[in-house]
């Protein structure tokens, strides 16, 4: 801890800046009224930094070139001859180099999110057709953030730029922006000045005399060169700050242990003969004299039938529980269907097998608008003969769409018969883990 920063802790604490107003005019009333923190911060080495860096003093190069001609020099050179003066001349160069390093630091800032799933919510049932995504998958362990994320964020007191620390203890940490820039006003600081010096020696002159004596019959002259180069290099020093923030996400699946709701009624219908003068429209809620509904329940598969078909008894022991003699029996199946693949499904039923009516409908037909004209297939096994029916749907893992399956006998012994064909060329007669039941009685009609 700075030394100043316990004797002004107590003053600091209770410090309320007095900003410039219309009664106390320009900086110098704010700098006389917050005294108290201007003299503490003197005190304070580090408050010059800061405040340099808060108030965005930046640093003025000077560049200036110094030239340095060394003198001119006379070198004398005698010679003694007794014939004729022989003059010989030695040229010798130095090469003198200096270098420069001027360090910068540039900092760089990198933000990367994360979307962890934390849990997963089952949807057990549904009252409208689901669309899937990464989040939904059950999966799926990073996904794009939904809107059941939460990001959370911590609010800051003073928001300064990135490569500034925080500011001196001397200043409250209460105070405005404002109140911190004319604080640092007050210290009067001065411009940073960087001045860059080159520094360039020419080539001294040599001027060499000869003179011919009668001592010596040769005369050696020497030149000399020195040059002086600066090299300066800039080398700059990359920080990256990465920071890292983590949204979570909750996944979302819909349940495989699901049914679809039934209602029974009963069915007038004749299937040994030719024209019994079936309909579904009479179950149907555009009937106003629609039967009344017997017992209703959910079941798992759309298969069923009645004990060792095609013998033995009309009666129907349902996998819920439910019994009844099924020969002039109908019910209603109405839910969901899920893929649990993306591709094709087929939806289908064989007349060899469908005893003695099956209806089917896909998509918003299902809810409530069924009936015979909108229907996805129609299989039977009467007098008339024996005509199966079949459906394509294409989905993505996850999706769900609202689906009515209407089986009616017509007297005898009875069978419901339902295949799905999944994307992955199996097929099964037993829908369980394909069906979801809706959330509200009121959802199909």
């Amino acid at each position: 801890m700075r030394a100043t920063t316990g004797i002004v802790t107590a003053l600091m604490a209770a410090a309320v800046p007095v900003l410039a107003g219309p009664c106390r005019p320009g900086k110098d009333a704010f700098c006389t009224a917050n005294s108290l923190v201007l003299s503490a911060l003197k005190l304070d080495g580090a408050a010059t930094a800061f405040c340099s860096s808060y108030l965005s003093i930046s640093t003025v190069t000077i560049d200036e070139t110094v030239s340095v001609t060394p003198a001119a020099s006379t070198d004398v050179v005698s010679s003694t001859l007794t014939a004729s003066t022989v003059t010989s001349t030695l040229v010798s160069e130095e090469l003198r180099s200096s270098e420069a390093t001027v360090t910068s630091t540039a900092i760089s800032y990198s933000t990367t999110t994360t979307t962890l799933t934390t849990s997963t919510v089952t949807l057990s049932c549904l009252d409208s057709a689901y669309t899937a995504n990464a989040a939904n998958s059950a999966s799926a362990s990073v996904a794009a953030a939904s809107s059941s994320s939460v990001l959370v964020s911590v609010p800051k007191k003073r928001t300064l730029p990135p490569a500034i620390g925080g500011p001196p203890a001397e200043i409250p940490v209460d105070w405005p922006q404002s109140a911190v820039s004319q604080i640092c006003s007050c210290l009067a600081l001065p411009t940073p000045t960087y001045t860059n010096t080159v520094h360039v020696s020419l080539s001294a002159s040599v001027d060499t005399v000869t003179a011919t004596v009668t001592v010596t019959p040769s005369a050696t002259v020497t030149s000399s060169f020195v040059s002086v180069s600066t090299s300066t290099y800039t080398s700059v020093s990359y920080t990256i700050s990465v920071v890292v923030e983590t949204a979570y996400a909750t996944a979302t699946t819909i349940a495989t242990s699901g049914a679809a709701a039934y209602r029974r009624y009963n069915s007038p219908y004749d299937a040994n003969i030719a024209d019994g003068g079936f309909t579904s429209d009479y179950f149907g809620p555009g009937n106003p004299t629609r039967p009344a509904v017997l017992s209703s329940g959910a079941l798992a598969s759309l298969t069923f039938s009645t004990p060792s078909w095609p013998g033995s008894d009309t009666y129907l022991y349902l996998a819920n529980g439910d019994t009844f003699d099924s020969a002039q029996a109908a019910l209603l199946f109405q839910g969901f269907f899920v893929a649990r693949q993306t591709g094709t499904y087929t939806l289908s039923s064989s007349g060899d097998y469908i005893d003695n009516y099956g209806y089917l409908w896909t998509g918003d037909v299902a809810y409530s608008t069924w009936d015979d004209s909108n229907t996805a297939f129609q299989a039977s096994r009467t007098g008339a003969g024996y005509y199966g029916g079949s459906v394509a749907v294409t989905l993505n893992e996850g999706d769900a769409i609202p689906i009515a399956w209407l089986w009616a006998n017509g007297g005898g012994v009875g069978q419901s018969w339902f295949v799905v064909s999944s994307p992955d060329g199996s097929s099964t007669t037993d829908t369980t883990g394909f069906l979801v039941p809706a959330c509200s009685a009121d959802t199909f009609a």
